[in-house]
C-alpha cells in the first residue's frame, strides 16, 4: 500500500514501528494503543532539506 499513516490514513514521511507516519502525533497514539516502548528514535524519509 506504500507509504500510509496507519492512524490518520495520510501519506506517511517517518518511519518507526515498521510503518510510516505523518507526524509524531500520530506515531505516539500508535505507540499508546499498541503499548510500543520506543528504543530508537525516527528515519525521516523523502525530506528534501535543500528546499
Amino acid at each position: 500500500m506504500g507509504k500510509i499513516d496507519p492512524i490518520c490514513g495520510e501519506k506517511g514521511t517517518i518511519k518507526t514501528n515498521g510503518h510510516y507516519f505523518c507526524s509524531k502525533e500520530c506515531i505516539s497514539i500508535y505507540e499508546e494503543k499498541y503499548n510500543i516502548k520506543r528504543e530508537r528514535g525516527y528515519l525521516l524519509v523523502g525530506a528534501n532539506k535543500f528546499q
